[in-house]
């Protein structure tokens, strides 16, 4: 199943309204939202969090000696419920979230994309022009786009608003070094071994990433409804925080080899911790801030998986349990009122 798929559209019918006053609306207004709102109050904000790379909490005990328990705890005191054998439909960013938005696998949403293709851009232009968004505009919402770091997530022109404006500043001095420079770098020093034990990226951007979470909680702050859409490159590489949220100089594993990897695992685990330590209080403010109890879900893309560069490039080739742990994700989902019951377990 589509995961998250599943999750938006509840999302969507829950924010709308139960079928029968869609219906009892419906017979007098050629806007069911719209008089949703004037009979019911205004529906809920929507957001979805995608948070790059953060693997499902029995993966970070098992490889990283990691409990996350408590973060999830907090999360279920905010009335969150947590699938706990989430999986991620593909390993890439790009295919996870084309097929999470338009509720579909690729073979269905791009079905004339030959196999192994090189050519991304129909999967781009789904990723874009997204049928979620689509949907929830045809439903009164106003789609809020953060953009992101991550190239094809750096714009949305089917948005109404995007955050920031444009990539400047601290935004695009790191969003230039993981994009331009990183695969440049990458190149020439693989070729005259010049790493050492980092690979440069302006500091100025841990300062960005963490600004998102506070940014996505002050949105809610009009009578329209939003549809809050944000991918955040935390956890994912490369290591910029320790576990208090405190700036480190950036480290970018290299091959994985036993000694460094060790060091990888401390690094990603304590970047997680600060993952947790920002979504607990975006989440808190988003609450705080809003004057109608919200939707909100939580997900990753897909698990860390402790790839080279996170590419998987022969499957027969690379460990089966990296790859597993590539499609583990971690989720959660909070609905307003009473909680659905979710078709997968909760409670394991």
């Amino acid at each position: 199943l589509v995961v998250a798929a599943v999750l938006t559209s509840v999302a969507v019918a829950r924010a709308i309204g139960s079928p029968q006053a869609l219906q009892e609306t419906s017979a007098s207004s050629t806007s069911p939202p719209a008089e949703y709102d004037a009979r019911f109050g205004r529906r809920p904000d929507i957001y979805l969090v995608v948070l790059d790379a953060y693997s499902r909490s029995d993966h970070l005990r098992e490889i990283y000696d990691f409990d996350n328990s408590e973060f999830e705890r907090n999360l279920q005191d905010f009335g969150f419920q947590i699938p706990r054998r989430a999986r991620a439909n593909y390993t890439a960013t790009f295919l996870a979230l084309t097929a999470m938005l338009n509720w579909n696998y690729l073979d269905v949403v791009v079905p004339k994309l030959p196999r192994r293709s090189a050519n991304r851009k129909d999967v781009y232009a789904l990723l874009e022009d997204n049928l979620t968004a689509r949907e929830l505009q045809a439903l009164g919402y106003k789609f809020v786009f953060f953009r992101s770091m991550f190239p094809p997530l750096s714009r949305n022109r089917l948005a109404d608003r995007q955050i920031p404006d444009r990539l400047s500043g601290e935004f695009e001095r790191y969003f230039l070094s993981l994009t331009v420079l990183t695969p440049i770098g990458f190149g020439v020093c693989s070729a005259v071994r010049c790493f050492e034990d980092a690979w440069s990226v302006s500091p100025e951007g841990s300062a960005a990433t963490k600004e998102q979470f506070g940014a996505i909680a002050r949105v809610a702050s009009d009578s329209t409804p939003d549809f809050i859409f944000a991918h955040i490159l935390l956890p994912h590489e490369p290591f910029r925080l320790d576990a208090d949220c405190v700036p480190i100089q950036p480290v970018w594993p290299k091959d994985f080899e036993e000694e460094e990897e060790r060091t990888i695992r401390r690094l990603y685990a304590d970047q997680v911790e600060c993952t947790n330590r920002l979504v607990l209080e975006m989440v808190r403010q988003i609450l705080e801030n809003s004057d109608v109890d919200p939707i909100i879900l939580i997900q990753s893309d897909h698990g860390y998986g402790r790839l080279p560069r996170g590419e998987i490039s022969e499957y027969g080739s690379t460990d089966s349990a990296r790859i597993h742990e590539r499609l583990s994700l971690f989720a959660a989902y909070r609905f307003p009122g009473d909680q659905p019951r979710l078709p997968w377990p909760t409670d394991r």
